[in-house]
């Protein structure tokens, strides 16, 4: 995928954002047609995915026979096909996973390398994309595309908007916004994500959780009435005997470093750290605040003390994401 450079700068939290421009180089897009492409991803993914409309874009997850989740991918039609948007750094091993089968279905699976990704997001994005498209997604209609262009709304945690163009046309929206917009690098959507509570599975995280314990129950990305696919059996399984114990949370606060993806969370037990979690991924925001997306033990009260493994000045508290989990109906 082509880069288009933008600035690293401080992060900001969502309700900060006023005109931000984000490149999207830690996501690669992935294209899917052939005549049995539906009925193949229909056998590998957790959605049901013939009942996504054109007008649509989906979290989803791709499992492996134990149920544990390779990586999340956003999935949208594209063309006479599918595409969906995944993080760069699992693109090869999901492909390699994915592709396992496909050898018995006239089905194609390419990375577009071709694509570039942006971010538009803050109180002003919708405005400023007015002035330079005709037709801009909304809740109704999340996915609007138009000639060489597809714009995604998303509307956590504030409305934003992802953009799949040409490298030319990247540029001159480049070009048009520089003046109006602050440049960021994709460390400033991965803190949208985080602050929305849409899971991160990266390389050391793969194979690791349950989509349940990403909250995928949550966010609709599970179908439970669907045929056979990869992991189903323990996934339906873990929802019909309760048996899930872990939720994704995000946690905001202070430490000596920024976390890694794959690092431990403690609570304290009877005057004793213990290990409660591990970390999904984590930025910094603003001068000194660390967001965290991390999964944990279910219903875990609001006020919980957390910390990073052996961090003595670590201090992190439970916040609020924008849909309920069903551990705490």
């Amino acid at each position: 995928m082509p880069k288009i450079n933008l600035h690293t700068r401080r992060l900001l939290a969502s309700r900060d954002l006023r005109l931000a421009l984000i490149s999207l180089d830690e996501w690669n897009i992935v294209d899917i047609n052939g005549p049995d492409h539906l009925s193949y991803l229909q056998s590998q993914v957790t959605i049901d995915v013939t009942t996504l409309l054109d007008n649509q874009h989906v979290i989803t997850a791709h499992c492996n026979s134990k149920g544990k989740i390779c990586t999340t991918i956003r999935l949208f039609h594209r063309g006479n096909g599918l595409a969906y948007i995944t993080r760069r750094n699992m693109t090869k091993t999901q492909l390699n996973i994915l592709k396992n089968y496909s050898v018995f279905s006239k089905t194609n699976i390419i990375t577009d390398k071709n694509a570039v990704l942006l971010g538009i997001a803050g109180d002003q994005s919708r405005y400023i994309l007015e002035t330079i498209f005709k037709h801009i997604p909304n809740s109704i209609s999340p996915v609007v595309q138009s000639e060489e262009n597809i714009l995604l709304w998303f509307g956590e945690p504030a409305e934003r908007f992802l953009l799949i163009t040409t490298k030319e046309r990247a540029a001159i929206i480049r070009n048009t916004l520089k003046i109006k917009a602050q440049l960021y690098d994709s460390a400033q959507w991965l803190a949208l994500e985080i602050e929305a509570g849409l899971p991160i599975i990266d390389s050391c995280t793969s194979f690791q959780f349950l989509p349940q314990e990403a909250n995928l129950q949550e966010l609709h990305a599970i179908s439970f009435n669907k045929g056979c696919y990869i992991g189903q059996e323990i996934i339906a399984r873990t929802k019909f005997h309760n048996a899930n114990k872990r939720s994704l949370y995000w946690l905001t606060g202070t430490a000596e470093r920024i976390p890694e993806a794959g690092d431990s969370l403690e609570t304290k037990i009877r005057n004793h750290w213990r290990h409660i979690g591990t970390v999904l991924a984590a930025c910094q925001i603003g001068k000194s605040t660390i967001s965290i997306q991390a999964i944990l033990r279910n219903n875990l009260p609001e006020n919980t003390a957390l910390r990073l493994l052996s961090d003595d000045t670590s201090r992190l508290l439970i916040q609020y994401l924008p849909y309920k989990l069903y551990s705490k109906i």
